[in-house]
């Protein structure tokens, strides 16, 4: 089951900066929008930092520029990578982490579904996810 979730991670730090890229690439300035991504940035950050249990950089509503969403995203997934390498396999206990991660994996997803209303005010539909993969 970790090892599913990992790779649920990999594939949402890949979707999450596909987003980005879309984003930027269609050079969209909104305010909704780059609250959603903020606060999409900030959720997971604050997520890891709790199961890294050290002390968090920013808070849920705290708004990044978009030029610094690519370096938040990355520095995130390291943090996620980090986490998963120091995770103790022989004193894991599957259902309270599970439940953990089940969780930041939610909402990241709800995060996701915002941006993808969002980006269809602008006639942008991002790609199916399942599409997204096979890529």
């Amino acid at each position: 089951m970790l090892q599913s979730l990992i790779q649920h991670f990999e594939y949402l730090h890949h979707f999450n900066l596909h987003i980005i890229h879309v984003i930027e690439q269609n050079d969209i300035d909104s305010e909704e929008i780059n609250f959603q991504v903020s606060k999409l940035l900030n959720l997971q950050h604050i997520e890891v930092c709790k199961l890294l249990q050290i002390k968090c950089e920013s808070e849920e509503f705290d708004i990044h520029a978009s030029r610094f969403w690519e370096q938040l995203e990355r520095a995130n997934f390291q943090s996620w990578s980090d986490f998963f390498l120091a995770v103790d396999l022989e004193n894991y206990k599957p259902n309270d982490l599970n439940v953990k991660l089940l969780m930041a994996i939610g909402k990241n997803y709800e995060s996701i579904g915002v941006l993808k209303q969002l980006l269809k005010n602008f006639g942008i539909n991002l790609e199916d996810q399942t599409v997204f993969l096979l890529k």
